[in-house]
Formats: C-alpha cells, structure tokens, sequence
C-alpha cells in the first residue's frame, strides 16, 4: 500500500504523521471533528486550558463509541432472535408433520 505524510493540526498544535493513503481523508475528518468539539465545548463552557478540553473531547467521542456499540449489540441480537424464532417454526413444523 501507498503511505502518506500528513500534518495535523489538533488543538492547536502539529502532529506529523504518516498514514495508508486510503486513510487520509479519515484521519483529516477526525482531526477536524477533534477539533470542532474543542471549538464547541470553549464556546459552551468557556473552559481555556487546552488539557480539559481534550479531555472534555475525549470523553464525548468516546461516549459515541459506545453508544452506536451498544446499538449494534442490540441490533445483532434482534436478528440472532429472530433467525432462532424461524428455527424454531420450522423444527415445530418439521415435528409436527
């Protein structure tokens, strides 16, 4: 594969990195999403140090992770559900024959 170098800028600072080609254009979004809630939460809260923020950032990025995890533990399960229901009609039908 094909890597890149890639500079950074998060939180006011610049981080160079080399990345998959392919995962340029993602790791960009997430600097500036990164970057957008820091932005947001200084407006929100007027909070300055840089280090609370991250945190603050951290900590909302990291709550959507588990919340879209837990919504797709719950989506898999509804199917494993509904694939044992159909099992189950069919071994009754089978049964009953």
């Amino acid at each position: 594969m094909s890597e890149v170098s890639v500079k950074l800028t998060i939180a006011g600072r610049v981080y160079p990195i080399t990345v998959e080609k392919s995962e340029e254009d993602s790791v960009q979004m997430a600097a500036a999403k990164i970057n957008d809630f820091i932005s947001e939460f200084q407006k929100a809260y007027g909070v300055k140090d840089m280090q609370d923020l991250l945190a603050m950032t951290a900590l909302r990025i990291s709550t959507e992770e588990e919340e879209k995890s837990a919504s797709v533990s719950v989506q898999d399960d509804s199917e494993w559900l509904l694939q044992l229901k159909e099992l189950d009609k069919t071994i009754k039908s089978f049964l009953n024959s």
